[in-house]
């Protein structure tokens, strides 16, 4: 998920903060918290993509490339999409002035955006604590100032709209002003949001959060889409049947989970079984044995 713009230290711990439309939209976020200098607001996301819906099969090759957020998640957008438009793109630097005083870095940009809807900032290979960020003047709550680095949003900008970037930081951040992108909401919306997809429809969905870890469902599968894209992590655990046959699970997307399918209605009963479970159980069987076994021994011996 570093990939995509999260801190985070591998694929059980991942920081909440870092996250866009992109990845709502694929990790299926439902309440989207708001956090503001001197408030906090929740909303719900009635179109948010559900746990499992089909993708086509480019996102069982698809892979990140380090410290290249933007161009994964345009990548991402792309294969769901199913075309090559250009969905994230960087604003026009218009001016850069940046000064360092008593260890302490300060950058001011002028940049204009190039699309309208979100605007964002990415520095790689930073932490952010220490970094405080303000745009058109008015401060990003501290709480992005973490111990990793993650992506921050600067607010929606229209096109042509020019705005302002002020940046102080304990670490110098040359080619800062490469590390910004819009987001084209419309076409966004357009193209994946508020277009048709096939979901997985679960035989008892409020179960879910109480039984996790075995679960059925339905999906129909179309010619062009066959790859179920389930905003899960991979996992070796995870078994699935198809049709009341054994299924793969595959790792899709650099490290969630997908399952390959045919065209048509298909039945799916997922499972989850920590990895070493059955071995676990075996080995613990043949202990008992053998306990048992030398126990019969001992007092058969004393017996004689």
């Amino acid at each position: 998920m570093e990939s995509l713009g999260f801190s985070t230290r591998n694929i059980r711990r991942i920081d909440m903060l870092g996250g866009t439309e992109v990845t709502n939209h694929l990790l299926g976020i439902r309440n989207i918290v708001a956090i503001g200098n001197n408030q906090i607001t929740a909303n719900h996301d009635m179109k948010a993509a559900p746990i499992g819906f089909m993708v086509n099969d480019d996102i069982q090759n698809l892979t990140f490339e380090k410290n290249m957020v933007f161009k994964n998640l345009n990548r991402v957008v792309q294969i769901e999409a199913g075309n090559e438009y250009q969905y994230f793109k960087a604003p026009k630097l218009v001016s850069l002035n940046s000064i360092d005083k008593d260890g302490v870095h300060n950058y001011k940009l002028i940049l204009k955006a190039q699309t309208s809807g979100s605007q964002y900032l990415y520095i790689p290979k930073i932490r952010l604590s220490g970094v405080s960020i303000s745009v058109n003047g008015q401060m990003i709550p501290p709480i992005y100032s973490g111990l990793g680095t993650e992506v921050i949003p600067l607010g929606n900008i229209r096109a042509g709209h020019k705005f302002s970037v002020q940046i102080t930081s304990p670490n110098s951040l040359t080619g800062v002003e490469n590390d910004f992108a819009g987001l084209d909401n419309q076409a966004f919306n357009r193209d994946v949001v508020n277009r048709p997809i096939s979901t997985l429809k679960f035989d008892k969905p409020k179960e879910i959060n109480y039984q996790g870890d075995n679960f059925k469902g339905n999906i129909n599968v179309t010619q062009n889409n066959q790859t179920l894209f389930m905003s899960m992590p991979f996992d070796m655990g995870w078994h699935i049947e198809v049709n009341g046959k054994p299924g793969k699970v595959i790792k899709v997307a650099d490290g969630l989970m997908g399952i390959k399918l045919h065209p048509g209605n298909n039945r799916l009963h997922f499972k989850y079984e920590a990895a070493g479970l059955k071995l676990g159980i075996v080995l613990s069987i043949a202990t008992l044995v053998l306990v048992v076994i030398t126990e019969l021994v001992r007092v058969r011996r004393h017996k004689m």
